[in-house]
């Protein structure tokens, strides 16, 4: 059974030095609490079982890019408590952080703020953090900068 390792935003790991969060904003795989847009025509069990196929397609891509480069995989999750939901759906060498309250794009900005404070150089939510068949990219570099002036990159392509 894979054991997750927790991010905690307010001890700075030296572990996490030089190294790019590649982060994944998700809800726990629950029926009836993700894609719910979907139901009908998919039945709640078969949404939560489709939004398991997209987390395991994009952390699967995640993993094997940070087997290329100084970076780490990592799943901003809701709800805490929730995070066996995980244990099978992505690899063994995500971090998990829980997501902070707020609307969408606070939460974002939070766990961007959360993963640069636990000590890593920078944040990338990497294509397909919205489910578009095109990409959307977000990357946040934070070393050297402060957290109020992270430069953020956009590019979108639909």
């Amino acid at each position: 059974m894979t054991s997750f390792e927790l991010i905690n935003p307010a001890t700075r790991s030296e572990n996490f030095r030089g190294l790019c969060a590649l982060g994944i904003m998700t809800k726990a795989p629950e029926p009836g609490k993700v894609k719910t847009r979907l139901t009908p025509p998919l039945t709640a069990n078969e949404a939560a079982e489709l939004n398991i196929c997209f987390l395991r397609d994009l952390s699967r891509s995640i993993d094997a890019a940070r087997k290329q480069a100084a970076a780490r995989g990592v799943a901003i999750y809701t709800p805490v408590g929730k995070e066996s939901a995980y244990r099978d759906t992505l690899p063994a060498e995500f971090l998990l952080i829980p997501q902070r309250e707020g609307n969408f794009g606070e939460r974002l900005e939070q766990a961007v703020s959360d993963l640069l404070a636990a000590g890593f150089a920078a944040v990338d939510f990497g294509a397909g953090l919205f489910g578009f068949t095109g990409t959307f990219d977000v990357a946040i570099m934070g070393e050297g900068l402060s957290r109020g002036r992270a430069a953020f990159f956009w590019a979108a392509n639909f």
